[in-house]
C-alpha cells in the first residue's frame, strides 16, 4: 500500500465524519430557525463537498482515471479542499451553537459543563496539500 492510498483512505474517513457530523447536527439545529436561515447555504455546500469527496474516492478506487489525468486530479483535490474549509467552518459554528445550547440548558438545571467547544480539523487540509504536492511533483513519473 502506497502513501497515496493511505492519504485517500484518510480523506474518505474525514469525508464520512463530516457527513455524519453535519447530518446529525442538521437535525438538531433545524429547530433553531435563525441559525438555520443564517447557514442554510453552507449546509448545502457542505453536503455537496462531502458527496464530492466520496465520489472522488470511488473514482480513485474503481478506475485508473486519476493516474492518467493528474492535472485534473489536482484541480479536483483543490476544489475538495475548498469544500473541506467550508465544512470546517460549518462544523466549528455547529459545535459552538451546540455548546451554547448545552450551556443554556445546564445553567437552567444548575449544572456547569466546561469544554472547549471547538475541535480542530486541520489534518484533512494537510492531507489534501500532501496529495496535491505529490501529484504535482511526480507528474512526469511513468504510469
Amino acid at each position: 500500500m502506497e502513501l497515496i492510498d493511505i492519504i485517500e483512505y484518510c480523506i474518505l474517513i474525514f469525508g464520512l465524519y463530516y457527513l455524519y457530523n453535519i447530518s446529525t447536527s442538521y437535525l438538531s439545529i433545524k429547530s433553531r430557525r435563525e441559525f438555520y436561515n443564517k447557514y442554510r447555504i453552507l449546509f448545502f455546500l457542505a453536503i455537496v463537498g462531502d458527496i464530492g469527496t466520496i465520489l472522488s474516492f470511488q473514482v480513485f478506487w474503481l478506475t485508473s482515471y486519476f493516474n492518467s489525468h493528474r492535472i485534473i486530479e489536482i484541480f479536483i483535490k483543490i476544489a475538495l479542499a475548498i469544500f473541506s474549509m467550508i465544512n470546517q467552518f460549518l462544523v466549528y459554528e455547529l459545535e459552538e451553537e451546540q455548546f451554547n445550547m448545552n450551556k443554556r440548558r445546564n445553567r437552567e438545571s444548575g449544572e456547569y459543563n466546561i469544554g472547549d467547544g471547538k475541535l480542530g480539523f486541520k489534518i484533512i487540509n494537510r492531507l489534501f496539500l500532501l496529495i496535491i504536492l505529490y501529484k504535482f511533483f511526480n507528474r512526469n513519473e511513468p504510469i
